[in-house]
């Protein structure tokens, strides 16, 4: 049933950003940041891509704030005008609070997760429900960390990222360091470059090691990721990244069950329309984006019926057209509603919808900058796939933030319908 392939035009043309209403235009004679003590100005002016000398309306230097304001070093923005020293012109002052160097994240999660199948009795023809198993999974994280600038427009942030297994009982405790270069050759573009190194602690209670199917080397504990920001016209982008890492993957071939290892590369080219007030939970603003990604996979097959270890590796590029809208409505200071959509279609011709609707609630907000907020958050997502396949996940959670970073709970329920059988 081709629904994510129609549904991906209509994203497609919707996603498309309208032209500025004939607004008044303020000519900016000099941008001026205020309330940094470890940042450069320079960042924030590049990534504000505002320009002294040219005239801007109110719209657009609201959401020049809106782009400083989702700077990860940055809590908050707001902007003042200051007659400047030629009649008419004007300063833009921005105001920013700015997050501490030295910052911790913490986060607790409770996740549920149940699955039904839709089995096909072959002697009356009739599709009947089997039920799974509920799992629960809890999770602890933290991650302590720093960042310093030294350059005018460069960042530099070390994080250690620690807690949680995987579901095979490994150890996934992470260590980051992460380069950002802004305004690159002064053109407003950006590259960011991530070495992520991370632990594996296997626990093979379960699943056994067959001849050393799992011995890693350090080259495979490692994760990279580089990616690449243009700024084009209007709140819009080009984003290119590439994302290397090792997997582990449970095979079963001949009836035998270990692990084996993979290596995975993702590429992506994505435009992005982002109008959005926050980095991490928004109460107003569009985010729209519209990606082709190539991923290199592999799947294993036994080559000797006698000896399962030994496998053959057939490596293989599948490619993903993927559109996305998400919509966020201010209705009160202190609440807003969430709504949107994403399709993906995939080489293989499988296309998948998702929805997405939700609520946030500022519950309490300290008068001081910087001293803090705490918000509640309620999320749904539905997806349903061309095989038959269908997902439907809730999630709900309170967020603290501020200067020195953001401790959160979660609740969440993943339930999945499999296809037929």
């Amino acid at each position: 049933m081709p629904i994510a392939r129609s549904a991906l035009l209509i994203l497609l043309v919707t996603c498309v950003a309208a032209a500025a209403a004939d607004e008044p235009r303020f000519p900016v004679e000099s941008i001026r940041v205020s309330g940094l003590r470890f940042a450069s100005p320079a960042i924030v002016v590049a990534e504000s891509q505002l320009n002294a000398g040219s005239s801007y309306t109110e719209g657009q230097i609201r959401d020049a704030v809106a782009r400083v304001r989702r700077l990860p070093f940055v809590l908050d923005t707001d902007v003042q005008l200051e007659k400047g020293s030629v009649r008419g012109t004007y300063v833009v002052v921005l105001r920013v609070t700015e997050n501490k160097p030295l910052f911790g994240n913490w986060r607790t999660s409770i996740d549920m997760f149940a699955t039904t199948r839709q089995v096909i009795d072959p002697s009356t023809g009739r599709s009947e429900t089997v039920s799974g198993r509920v799992l629960r999974d809890h999770v602890d994280r933290e991650t302590i960390g720093g960042r310093i600038f030294p350059g005018s427009r460069t960042m530099l942030a070390v994080t250690a990222d620690i807690g949680g297994t995987d579901p095979l009982g490994a150890g996934d405790n992470r260590y980051s360091i992460a380069f950002t270069q802004y305004d690159l050759f002064a053109t407003r573009a950006s590259i960011a470059a991530l070495v992520q190194y991370r632990e594996f602690r296997q626990d093979f209670t379960e699943v056994p090691d067959l001849g050393g199917a799992t011995t890693t080397s350090f080259g495979d504990h490692l994760i990279w990721n580089v990616s690449a920001a243009f700024p084009l016209r209007e709140n819009q982008a080009l984003r290119a990244t590439w994302h290397r890492e090792q997997r582990t993957r449970d095979v079963n071939p001949e009836g035998t069950d270990f692990l084996v290892r993979r290596s995975v590369h993702t590429a992506d080219l994505s435009w992005i329309y982002d109008t959005t007030d926050d980095l991490l939970l928004p109460s107003s603003g569009v985010y729209a984006t519209i990606s082709a990604r190539a991923y290199r996979d592999s799947r294993f097959t036994s080559a000797d019926p006698d000896d399962p270890r030994n496998l053959n590796a057939e490596y293989f590029w599948s490619r993903d057209l993927v559109a996305g809208l998400t919509k966020y409505w201010e209705i009160t200071p202190h609440q807003s509603v969430i709504g949107g959509l994403d399709v993906t279609r995939g080489s293989s011709g499988v296309g998948q919808i998702a929805g997405r609707a939700g609520y946030t609630a500022s519950l309490w907000s300290g008068h001081a900058p910087g001293s803090g907020e705490l918000r509640f958050h309620l999320e749904a997502e539905p997806a349903y796939s061309d095989s038959g396949g269908l997902r439907a996940s809730a999630r709900a959670g309170l967020v603290f933030r501020n200067v020195w970073g953001v401790a959160r709970f979660d609740l969440s329920y993943n339930g999945w319908r499999l296809g037929n059988e």
